[in-house]
């Protein structure tokens, strides 16, 4: 492992770490390994697909050549192709060395080759209906098998951890039993009800009003009381989505780093976006003001792009009726008669199906949509059983058209009667180099965030033997060079990395935050020996009183890759995960 030893100024509280040594010698010789470096700054699009037969069973016997993928109706080459299956591994990896922490699924006991995620959503859903579909939840874990790897989560006021992927049944069980529905305020909030009418009956034939209708002040002030409570709602409406959109990214980069099916099963009553995901206008027209939200979708596309994750919306309202009555409730139940439709990104007022969200999340990103059936466990079932057997095919585009228009694929195999689920296409958005308001909003979130973002690989090693003094950390930080993008240049390998070291109260407000950036110009022997060996950084932090967790985060310089990896600060005990 190359590793570069930092100094620490302990009165200062800073660590600082110095740049990669770069050798004079040995400017690159070969046009194979030109080519071979210009291919880390190659865009590479990964398509996970399911091929199964006309009884629902997946196809396990197809190579490449069975496969054609095409871009906007262009052959594209598969430059990479594997088969992967949910089979439980039968050499199982070891656990992590004690006091090493990673964020990668596959350094850890139990690695899972294709993941699924529950996440109950909370924000979006009514009481009644969270209830509802917590009881098929639970009936879906209890037949959970040795291959399934899943995790729930759930999103409220905030994106909260139930629990991690595990193929413990008991153990996701107990944890959805700590899940108490809550009432969906801001939901309400953002359903405007009727206006006070009151004032309607209090200033008759003001004015020059003909008699019997309502006066001019009375009709201003109506057209105020309703335009008010439209705003409030449109407010409640946009916070919903930015909400959901940021909880989308985070489970999305949480995945990233997985080669398998990557299933996110999404049990909402509603979703708060019209998902034309950079196709049309992402500006929220809000009675006379501009709310853009294009900044936000922009980065939850480049999320789902980069992680390729699959959606499985799941309407936890199961059965309704014509005028959106969720047909499983009594009429005793206090639940609101519904319209499908529900607010949006779109110029609100002008609301589409829910239904039609759905069908386009599930469509956009290669999963299916589940709405208007009573068997909310079949629904959970079938996305699972979609894991079962995949395949990756990787390509690099033909085109050189990175302007964030929609690029559409589709993949044929060369079979007759199978059916294929894949995703439709990709967003081609640009990279943009980050000025500083942007680097502190991601740092911001990436250090909010309660999932480890997993598109740069880290591994941290902790060494009390060194520790002489609590207040001092002895530390090695692990990345994984084939998540960094190296550029050639006149005979050198240039890129950067950003480090932070976030320090946060238990509340996960920051304390501290040491920050560094560490710059590489490599010759050739120096790049092969990083990417042969990996690349890593020591040195001792000094801590903060009254820190809770610490947060480590790598961002590459180009592409704005990020890793991140969480440890617990028990104060006076030895460091633990979080």
């Amino acid at each position: 492992m190359t590793r570069i030893w930092t100094r620490v100024f302990v009165l200062l509280v800073v660590v600082s770490f110095l740049a990669v040594p770069t050798p004079a010698e040995g400017p690159a010789q070969t046009s194979k390994q030109n080519q071979k470096v210009l291919r880390v700054t190659t865009r590479l699009v990964e398509v996970n697909v399911v091929v199964q037969d006309r009884k629902g069973q997946p196809v396990t016997d197809l190579t490449r050549d069975d496969f054609l993928l095409t871009e906007e109706g262009r052959r594209q080459e598969i430059n990479f192709f594997s088969k992967i299956t949910n089979e439980p591994t039968l050499t199982p990896l070891k656990p992590l060395p004690l006091h090493t922490f990673s964020n990668r699924l596959d350094l850890q006991a139990g690695a899972p080759k294709s993941v699924i995620v529950i996440l109950l959503d909370a924000l979006n859903t009514e009481f009644s209906d969270q209830i509802y579909a917590k009881n098929h939840i639970v009936k879906f874990l209890q037949q959970i098998q040795p291959q399934d790897r899943v995790a729930l989560y759930v999103l409220g006021s905030n994106l909260r951890v139930l629990h991690d992927f595990t193929d413990d049944t008991r153990s996701l069980l107990a944890a959805l039993a700590r899940f108490s529905a809550t009432d969906a305020e801001e939901l309400k909030a953002s359903q405007p009800g009727r206006p006070p009418t009151s004032i309607t009956l209090i200033t008759p034939n003001l004015g020059n009003a003909p008699m019997g209708a309502p006066a001019p002040v009375q009709v201003g002030l109506d057209t105020y009381l309703r335009e008010a409570t439209q705003r409030s709602a449109d407010f409640y409406t946009v916070n919903r989505a930015l909400r959901t959109l940021d909880a989308l990214q985070a489970i999305a980069n949480r995945l990233s780093h997985i080669k398998g099916r990557k299933i996110l099963i999404w049990v909402s009553g509603s979703f708060p976006f019209y998902t034309s995901l950079g196709g049309g206008d992402s500006t929220n027209v809000i009675r006379g003001q501009q709310r853009s939200l294009a900044p936000d979708m922009e980065r939850a596309e480049r999320a789902l792009n980069n992680a390729n994750l699959a959606i499985y919306p799941v309407d936890a309202r199961g059965l309704l009726g014509p005028s959106g009555v969720n047909l499983n409730l009594s009429a005793e139940g206090s639940v609101t008669a519904r319209a499908p439709g529900n607010p949006t990104i779109a110029e609100v007022g002008q609301l589409p199906p829910t239904q039609d969200t759905m069908e386009e999340l599930a469509d956009r990103t290669g999963g299916r949509s589940f709405y208007g059936n009573n068997d909310l466990l079949a629904a959970i079932r079938r996305a699972s059983e979609d894991a079962r057997v995949t395949y990756l095919l990787g390509y690099y585009p033909s085109h050189a058209n990175w302007d964030g228009t929609f690029r559409r694929i589709k993949v044929k195999v060369e079979r007759q009667t199978v059916r294929v689920l894949c995703r439709r296409g990709y967003f081609a958005i640009p990279e943009r180099p980050l000025d500083e308001k942007a680097r502190a909003a991601m740092l911001s979130e990436a250090a909010a965030n309660p999932l480890d973002s997993t598109a740069v690989g880290l591994t941290v090693h902790l060494d009390d033997s060194d520790c002489t003094e609590r207040s001092l950390i002895p530390l090695t930080v692990e990345v994984d060079p084939r998540d960094i993008t190296l550029t050639e240049k006149d005979g050198r390998w240039e890129g950067s990395v950003d480090f932070y070291f976030v320090q946060a109260s238990p509340e996960g407000r920051a304390l501290k935050v040491v920050s560094q950036k560490m710059r590489m110009r490599l010759s050739r022997e120096r790049y092969d020996e990083i990417m042969k060996v990996g690349l890593s950084i020591s040195g001792k932090l000094s801590l903060v009183r009254g820190a809770d967790h610490l947060r480590v985060l790598a961002r590459d310089g180009s592409s704005g890759g990020l890793g991140s990896v969480s440890l617990a600060l028990a104060p006076g005990e030895p460091l633990q995960t979080q």
